[in-house]
Protein backbone atom coordinates (compact mmCIF):
# COMPACT_ATOMS: atom_id res chain seq x y z
CA UNK A 1 0.00 0.00 0.00
CA UNK A 2 1.41 3.72 -0.85
CA UNK A 3 0.73 6.70 1.20
CA UNK A 4 1.70 10.06 0.11
CA UNK A 5 3.83 10.88 3.40
CA UNK A 6 5.90 7.87 1.40
CA UNK A 7 6.32 8.86 -1.67
CA UNK A 8 10.05 8.61 -2.73
CA UNK A 9 10.84 11.08 -5.58
CA UNK A 10 10.71 9.05 -8.55
CA UNK A 11 8.31 11.65 -10.77
CA UNK A 12 6.54 9.23 -12.80
CA UNK A 13 5.89 6.90 -10.28
CA UNK A 14 4.54 9.43 -7.77
CA UNK A 15 2.34 10.86 -10.85
CA UNK A 16 0.85 7.87 -11.67
CA UNK A 17 0.09 6.88 -7.87
CA UNK A 18 -1.67 10.55 -7.47
CA UNK A 19 -3.69 10.60 -11.15
CA UNK A 20 -5.02 7.25 -10.03
CA UNK A 21 -6.30 8.17 -6.70
CA UNK A 22 -7.76 10.90 -8.41
CA UNK A 23 -9.47 9.00 -11.50
CA UNK A 24 -10.54 6.19 -7.86
CA UNK A 25 -12.09 9.37 -6.29
CA UNK A 26 -14.08 10.74 -9.73
CA UNK A 27 -15.51 7.21 -10.30
CA UNK A 28 -16.65 6.47 -6.60
CA UNK A 29 -17.20 9.37 -4.53
CA UNK A 30 -20.43 10.86 -6.84
CA UNK A 31 -21.62 7.11 -7.18
CA UNK A 32 -21.36 7.00 -2.98
CA UNK A 33 -23.48 10.51 -2.91
CA UNK A 34 -26.04 9.74 -5.39
CA UNK A 35 -26.72 5.99 -3.94
CA UNK A 36 -27.00 7.99 0.02
CA UNK A 37 -28.54 11.18 -0.71
CA UNK A 38 -31.90 10.95 0.31
CA UNK A 39 -30.77 8.40 3.01
CA UNK A 40 -32.62 9.89 6.39
CA UNK A 41 -30.38 11.43 9.23
CA UNK A 42 -31.42 11.38 12.68
CA UNK A 43 -30.10 13.02 16.24
CA UNK A 44 -27.89 9.77 16.79
CA UNK A 45 -26.39 9.74 13.11
CA UNK A 46 -25.38 13.17 13.70
CA UNK A 47 -24.14 12.00 17.03
CA UNK A 48 -21.83 9.59 15.91
CA UNK A 49 -20.36 11.82 13.06
CA UNK A 50 -19.53 14.63 15.69
CA UNK A 51 -17.95 11.64 17.70
CA UNK A 52 -15.83 10.79 14.56
CA UNK A 53 -15.26 14.08 13.62
CA UNK A 54 -13.70 14.73 17.45
CA UNK A 55 -11.30 11.74 16.37
CA UNK A 56 -10.68 13.12 13.07
CA UNK A 57 -9.56 16.27 15.11
CA UNK A 58 -7.17 14.58 17.74
CA UNK A 59 -5.39 12.38 15.03
CA UNK A 60 -4.43 15.58 13.16
CA UNK A 61 -3.48 16.99 16.14
CA UNK A 62 -1.45 14.54 18.15
CA UNK A 63 -0.26 11.99 14.74
CA UNK A 64 -0.44 13.92 11.45
CA UNK A 65 3.27 15.84 10.46
CA UNK A 66 2.35 18.50 9.15
CA UNK A 67 -0.13 19.63 11.59
CA UNK A 68 2.81 18.82 14.55
CA UNK A 69 5.73 20.64 12.21
CA UNK A 70 2.95 24.10 11.94
CA UNK A 71 2.76 23.85 15.85
CA UNK A 72 6.12 23.39 16.49
CA UNK A 73 7.66 25.48 14.31
CA UNK A 74 5.62 28.73 14.97
CA UNK A 75 3.56 28.34 11.95
CA UNK A 76 0.15 30.57 11.49
CA UNK A 77 -2.23 28.67 13.83
CA UNK A 78 -5.20 29.81 12.03
CA UNK A 79 -4.53 28.05 8.85
CA UNK A 80 -2.85 25.45 10.57
CA UNK A 81 -6.25 24.59 12.37
CA UNK A 82 -8.62 25.37 9.14
CA UNK A 83 -9.14 22.03 8.33
CA UNK A 84 -10.61 20.79 11.53
CA UNK A 85 -14.40 20.28 11.69
CA UNK A 86 -16.41 23.10 12.59
CA UNK A 87 -18.61 20.94 15.33
CA UNK A 88 -17.10 18.36 16.85
CA UNK A 89 -17.54 15.86 20.20
CA UNK A 90 -14.83 14.00 22.34
CA UNK A 91 -16.51 10.74 24.64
Amino acid sequence: MRFFDHLDGDFETDFAFTRDVGEAFLDAYPRIVRRRMDTPFDAADEARMLEWRGRYAEFNLVYDRGTLFGLKTGGNIDAILMSLPPRATWS
